[in-house]
């Protein structure tokens, strides 16, 4: 191994200038969030939810490539995406799903922190309108239920 190669950081994640964990999107997250973007044009947004509704949409374009790359077999693709879509649209449900990917690769002990993150969270959590409407398809009684059962007491 060459000592001086420069690692490529994994799934578009790296450190910026200061530290900061950053990321850029893959192609692949690009062209889901594309789609997801393209089923909504045509609505009419009103300019003061407008920075809301573009992150919502990134988010669930993020999380619908996630949900794909976990039915693939690509556990660790799906983790990538979700923390993202976390980042850009903080919704509790999304460190659900991040626990739940790493609880699949075997990394109990993050599962189980993530898990415990996501009850906290989503004990404060108050919904915006478009928050809402991004959680219309999900269950999160169910996902407090099951993450309650992951977390020991």
């Amino acid at each position: 191994m060459w000592p001086f190669r420069k690692k490529v950081p994994p799934l578009g994640f790296y450190r910026d200038r200061s530290g900061a964990l950053a990321f850029n999107l893959t192609p692949e997250e690009q062209r889901e969030v594309d789609l997801t973007m393209k089923a909504f044009e045509g609505y009419v947004e009103q300019p003061q939810y407008a920075e809301e509704v573009r992150c919502s949409i990134t988010a669930r374009g993020l999380s619908n490539y996630a949900m794909s790359c976990v039915l693939a077999g690509q556990t660790e693709k799906a983790l990538a995406a979700v923390t993202k879509a976390y980042s850009i649209f903080p919704v509790p449900i999304y460190l659900y799903d991040g626990a739940c990917f790493l609880e699949r690769m075997g990394r109990t002990r993050e599962a189980t922190d993530l898990f415990r993150k996501f009850l906290a969270n989503e004990s404060t959590f108050e919904a915006t309108p478009i928050q809402r409407a991004l959680l219309q398809d999900r269950d999160v009684a169910e996902a407090l239920k099951d993450a309650k059962t992951k977390v020991p007491r």
